[in-house]
C-alpha cells in the first residue's frame, strides 16, 4: 500500500513538473525566412517548428497546448498575399491548411473549448471577424462593418479595404460569450470593440480618436482586462492608413510612436507601465497564465535596432529579455494552461537600472 502511494505522488509530481515550465511560440527570422519556434517561457531551450520557404507569422496555442494555429501566407510574391490559417501539432508535425480560401485568412484566435477558431477575413469583400468549426469547416461572419457610419467615398476603396471601416485581430473572453477586436471606421481612427459571439450585439470599450489607433487587443485568462496597443498618428494619415492592406499596415505601425496599454472591461485605463521611452514597442502581446505578466516584442534601440522578446511582470515591474539574438522574434503567444507557471530565470531588469 505504502509503495502504491509513493509511486501515486511520484506520478503526480512528474505531471505537475510537466506543466511547470510553460511554453512560449513565437517568430522569428533567424534561420532565413520567417518561421515559428517554440521556447520555455524563460527562454531557453528553443526549437524551430516549421522549415518551409513561405512566410508564417501569427502562431497562437489551442487551449489544451496540443496544437498551434498559425498563418501561412501562399502567395508566389509580396503584390500576391494569400493569407490561410494552418493547424499544426504542438511539435510541428501534421500541418494542414484550415481555411484554404482564396480571400486573406489571418489573425487566429481559439475558442476557450477548442472547437472553433475565430480569424479576420476578407472573403466577403472588406475585412470582418469570421468564425470556422474545425471539426466540419464551416465558417460563419460575426462582424459587418459595411456602412457602419454612413461615410461614401466612391474610388477610395481598396478590394477587401472599403472606406466605411473594416475588423480585425479578434481575441475571444476566457469565458467563450464575447470577442474583443480592433474596429476601423473612416475619419475616426481605430479603437476596441466587444462583441456578444450569440446575440451579435456589440459597444465600445474605447472612444474612437482620429489620431488614434489602437489595436491588437488581448483578453487577460482572469477576464478582467484588455491588454491592446496604442499608436499615434496626425493629419491625413489617419483616414489614409485603414484602407491599406494589413502587410503594409504593419511596417507603418512600427514606424509611429506607440504604446502598450491595460484598460478593465468598464474602459477605465489602467496605470502606465515602465518601460523605457526610448524603446520601440510592438504591437504583439500574450498574457502570462495567472494574468501576472505578458510577454512582448520589443527594440530597446529604437525604430531601427533588432526586435527581440521580453517579458512584463505587473506587479513588480520587472522587464525580463527572454530572446537575444540578432534576428528579429516577434509574434509571441503563452501557453495559458492553468498550471503552466514557472520561475523566471534569464535577464531581470528593473527601471531603475536601466535609467542608470
Amino acid at each position: 500500500m505504502f509503495k502504491q502511494i509513493l509511486w501515486i505522488t511520484a506520478v503526480f509530481i512528474l505531471l505537475i513538473s510537466t506543466f511547470a515550465q510553460a511554453k512560449i511560440v513565437f517568430t522569428s527570422t533567424r534561420d532565413g525566412g520567417s518561421e515559428i519556434y517554440v521556447m520555455n517561457d524563460d527562454g531557453n531551450r528553443v526549437k524551430r517548428l516549421t522549415h518551409n520557404e513561405l512566410y508564417d507569422k501569427n502562431p497562437t496555442w489551442s487551449p489544451d497546448g496540443e496544437q498551434i494555429a498559425f498563418t501561412r501566407d501562399l502567395g508566389k510574391d509580396i503584390r500576391n498575399k494569400q493569407y490561410d490559417i494552418f493547424i499544426m501539432d504542438a511539435d510541428g508535425r501534421n500541418q494542414r491548411n484550415l481555411t484554404e480560401h482564396p480571400a486573406r485568412d489571418d489573425e487566429a484566435s481559439w475558442s476557450p473549448d477548442g472547437q472553433q477558431i475565430a480569424f479576420t477575413s476578407n472573403r466577403s469583400g472588406r475585412n470582418e471577424i469570421h468564425i470556422i468549426d474545425i471539426k466540419n469547416g464551416k465558417v460563419k461572419q460575426l462582424t459587418d462593418s459595411k456602412d457602419k457610419n454612413g461615410f461614401r467615398a466612391q474610388g477610395l476603396a481598396i478590394e477587401g479595404f472599403a472606406i466605411d471601416g473594416y475588423s480585425h485581430e479578434p481575441c475571444w473572453s476566457p469565458d467563450g460569450k464575447y470577442i474583443v477586436y480592433k474596429q476601423y471606421a473612416f475619419g475616426q481612427g481605430g479603437n476596441i470593440n466587444i462583441i456578444d459571439v450569440k446575440t451579435k450585439q456589440t459597444r465600445q470599450l474605447t472612444q474612437p480618436n482620429p489620431n488614434l489607433f489602437e489595436i491588437s487587443p488581448r483578453w487577460s485568462p482572469d477576464g478582467k482586462y484588455i491588454l491592446y496597443y496604442e499608436a499615434n498618428s496626425e493629419g491625413p494619415l489617419a483616414n489614409v492608413i485603414p484602407h491599406i492592406p494589413p502587410f503594409i499596415f504593419n511596417i507603418l505601425i512600427r514606424r509611429m510612436t506607440g504604446q502598450l496599454v491595460i484598460v478593465g472591461l468598464e474602459g477605465i485605463e489602467q496605470p502606465k507601465f515602465s518601460i523605457p521611452e526610448e524603446w520601440s514597442v510592438g504591437y504583439e502581446t500574450s498574457w502570462s497564465p495567472d494574468s501576472k505578466e505578458f510577454v512582448f516584442s520589443a527594440s530597446p534601440q529604437g525604430r531601427g535596432g533588432n526586435w527581440d522578446i521580453y517579458r512584463y511582470n505587473l506587479i513588480t515591474h520587472e522587464i525580463i529579455n527572454l530572446t537575444n539574438h540578432r534576428k528579429s522574434d516577434n509574434n509571441p503567444n503563452w501557453f495559458n494552461h492553468p498550471l503552466s507557471v514557472s520561475p523566471v530565470g534569464k535577464m531581470a531588469t528593473q527601471w531603475g537600472e536601466i535609467k542608470k
